[in-house]
């Protein structure tokens, strides 16, 4: 049976909303993606994706080019 989980955030005004996905594979924890030309454009993506992903979870990028500041 698929597991349906929900998650709470906030929008800068404070406001609660609550976001329901789906739980195709949990025990997927690893995502391994190489594009070229990521810029940092996509580090906030990148983050709200892994803030909605168990701490066990794990994302590998290569062949970007992201700025030493934002690694």
């Amino acid at each position: 049976m698929d597991s349906i989980e929900n998650e709470v955030t906030r929008d800068a005004e404070g406001n609660e909303t609550t976001n329901w996905f789906l739980m195709k594979c949990p025990q997927f924890k690893h995502f391994n993606l190489c594009l070229n030309s990521i810029d940092d454009e996509i580090a906030p993506k990148v983050e709200e994706v892994l803030m909605s992903t168990p701490d066990d979870f794990g994302l590998t990028l290569s062949g970007n080019q992201l700025s030493f500041a934002t690694v």
